[in-house]
């Protein structure tokens, strides 16, 4: 295993803290870039120079996924999974799901929050809503947010798979 890759799976197998991570996760994900892209530059020349063995994938992979399961830190595990997808591998799309559909239910649950707390204040601060839609009405907008967007993807990808999320 070259001396890079080492580094970095030790890097993810050892190391906790986000601000430590970023930079080992960044180069998994530039490694298994150049994994399925020989093009691919990332303009670092220790990973643009690097001879990438099926071997070292694994290794990457597992450590990604080992990151990703042992952590509770949606940074952590959020990046895991982009630098994870990089490899284009399906053999992951299990757990691409599953984590879609935890993150869908815990987004629900604080949209929830944000609408009952902007209800109540809306009840004892009416003001700054009735001129927000008073300029909404004058400007005839309708609102689609890409939080909206991506609510209504999720939810329309987990259905193909016979998964709902209220």
């Amino acid at each position: 295993m070259s001396e890079l890759i080492e580094k970095v799976v030790n890097s993810l197998k050892q190391d906790t803290d986000f601000e430590t991570l970023d930079d080992s996760i960044c180069t998994a994900a530039d490694v298994l870039c150049r994994s399925v892209n020989k093009d691919y530059r990332s303009g670092f020349p220790e990973i643009d120079s690097q001879e990438i063995s099926a071997e070292e994938i694994k290794e990457l992979e597992e450590a990604l996924i080992d990151i990703f399961n042992r952590s509770d830190k949606v940074q952590i595990k959020t990046s895991a999974i982009w630098a994870l997808g990089k490899s284009h591998n399906p053999q992951h799309k299990e757990l691409y799901i599953k984590y879609l559909q935890e993150s869908l239910q815990k987004l629900l649950v604080y949209n929830k929050a944000v609408f009952e707390t902007l209800s109540t204040l809306r009840q004892i601060d009416p003001e700054p809503f009735i001129k927000q839609e008073k300029e909404a009405a004058a400007n005839n907008a309708q609102e689609a947010t890409t939080v909206d967007k991506e609510i209504r993807e999720a939810h329309e990808y987990l259905l193909k798979h016979d998964i709902y999320v209220s």
